[in-house]
């Protein structure tokens, strides 16, 4: 399976990709490519709430604001859940995503390995992150009252 199609938006060739690994046995690679790939999808995401909210012109100062795209990071989840009127971080994995991003890091900043269950775990949430995100952006928008 070509896990780079070009019929792909860049955050699925990522998750395949880390699906791919997890497949091979590369645990490692598997859970720093799916935090990759929800960074790459909220980066996405942020880009279609700023024209949802009739607010791109601001794009470029909130990018300045942020250090990255990690959902995890407070600043990040904050601005999407004040976009998407999503309170995403009361959903029942968001305490399972917050210990993926945690595990992340510790394999890529402290050298750590990842086990077989640790990585699928990591998966799953990624994909519920994503399937959240999209649910609720294509839900009917409520309107202000």
């Amino acid at each position: 399976m070509d896990t780079f199609s070009t019929n792909r938006e860049p955050y699925q060739s990522l998750l395949a990709s880390a699906h791919s690994a997890y497949d091979e046995g590369d645990y490692k690679v598997a859970v720093i490519l799916a935090q990759t790939a929800v960074e790459v999808f909220t980066e996405k995401t942020l880009g279609q709430l700023y024209h949802r909210r009739d607010i791109a012109y601001l794009k470029p100062e909130f990018e300045n604001l942020l250090i990255n795209y990690n959902l995890g990071n407070a600043k990040v989840s904050g601005l999407y859940m004040a976009l998407a009127d999503d309170n995403i971080n009361q959903q029942s994995f968001w305490k399972a995503f917050t210990d993926h991003v945690g595990l992340r890091n510790d394999l890529v900043h402290d050298g750590a390995d990842a086990t077989a269950d640790q990585a699928a775990v990591s998966l799953k949430v990624v994909g519920q992150i994503i399937g959240h995100i999209t649910d609720h952006l294509a839900a009917p928008q409520k309107v202000p009252v």
